[in-house]
């Protein structure tokens, strides 16, 4: 059996946060299936490019062959802070204790939907509505990875990749992408 894992993309989503892990899984062999949350598998991000998602999130049956869910962020975050069948989604990959992945304002659903972990990070801009993020750029809690914005995408993926797979798969990634953490 392959390992699957669920990419949300909404309308006004982060490019990077959505493309540098669904990169990074598939170079490790992972099965994404990218579902749209808007009623078009063609979906805008923030920045003006568009993707073409796997199918609608709407039109998903069941959430038992996927080992985990990623969530990007960006401004589009806050038009499906609502919905219902996305909070019910979280709270079944939380019960399952699957791997849930959150960056930007994204951890915002996971408040809406009431499992929000203890320890998290998020975009600064949603300081207001999450005032316990911590100032780290990635932050791993049980089955919860978090991160803070586009800048931490990459160290985000690998760590999703880390916890997926393996680290020393990550650490393969970085090598052959001649990926070097900043020393700012």
């Amino acid at each position: 059996m392959n390992l699957k894992v669920l990419l949300l993309i909404h309308e006004g989503f982060e490019e990077i946060e959505t493309v540098v892990p669904l990169d990074m899984l598939r170079r490790a062999h992972v099965d994404v299936l990218t579902a749209s949350l808007s009623g078009n598998v063609q979906v805008m991000g923030a920045h003006r490019i568009q993707m073409t998602a796997d199918c609608l999130f709407s039109s998903l049956q069941s959430y038992d062959d996927f080992r985990g869910i990623i969530i990007p962020g960006g401004p589009g975050v806050f038009n499906v802070l609502n919905r219902t069948d996305v909070h019910q989604c979280l709270r079944q990959f939380n019960r399952d204790s699957k791997w849930i992945a959150a960056i930007c304002a994204a951890p915002l659903l996971l408040k809406q939907a009431n499992i929000l972990p203890e320890r998290f990070t998020a975009h600064a801009s949603v300081k207001d509505d999450l005032p316990q993020l911590r100032a780290e750029s990635v932050v791993v809690d049980h089955h919860f990875i978090t991160a803070n914005g586009p800048g931490a995408a990459f160290e985000f993926a690998f760590e999703i990749v880390g916890a997926l797979l393996s680290k020393n798969l990550a650490f393969s990634l970085k090598k052959s992408m001649s990926y070097r953490e900043s020393v700012l």
